[in-house]
């Protein structure tokens, strides 16, 4: 990233200042149709999951400033359930969330950057894919950097706004 903030693998003990970050996030990313959230305790459990998933081809990543302070994070986690490997290793699922503090300077989009140039460079992922509330102006900017695309509108869910699947191409064309 820039000169005063760089990435790191995401650990257990990083767990509450991820929650804290996704809880902040979520009015932006849902925007008025933000859910009813479940506990704290949940939250960090789900969150722990996910940081205890990483592997070579899955990871969570973490934007941290010089101070040691982190200000954002994104994963690609499987998206394929599917008991074949190869099948389950080509798709990933993009989560990306950056703290108040430091949205609007550009560092979610740098991120998502370094996460996708990962992915295209040192795993099998084939396409990594999203939701996203497409009237969510700098999360879309985001993205379409990274070169996704939208693919179409999922309806409503559980009163949540009608999302876009997101998907960017990361192997060469097929």
């Amino acid at each position: 990233l820039n000169d005063e903030y760089h990435v790191r693998k995401a650990t257990a003990e990083d767990v509450p200042r991820i929650a804290d970050i996704w809880i902040e996030g979520v009015g932006a990313a849902f925007g008025d149709a933000t859910p009813e959230l479940p506990a704290r305790s949940e939250i960090e459990s789900q969150l722990l999951k996910l940081v205890g998933q990483q592997s070579s081809d899955f990871k969570f990543w973490l934007c941290v400033d010089a101070q040691g302070a982190i200000d954002g994070w994104s994963t690609v986690q499987p998206f394929h359930t599917t008991p074949l490997e190869s099948a389950r290793n080509s798709y990933g699922f993009l989560s990306t969330y950056m703290s108040s503090n430091c949205r609007g300077k550009g560092l979610g989009s740098e991120l998502v950057q370094v996460v996708m140039t990962y992915c295209k460079e040192h795993t099998n992922i084939c396409y990594v894919l999203g939701l996203q509330d497409r009237s969510n102006a700098a999360s879309v900017k985001i993205t379409d950097r990274a070169g996704f695309r939208d693919f179409g509108r999922l309806p409503r869910v559980q009163g949540l706004v009608p999302c876009s699947i997101i998907a960017c191409l990361t192997a060469e064309e097929i």
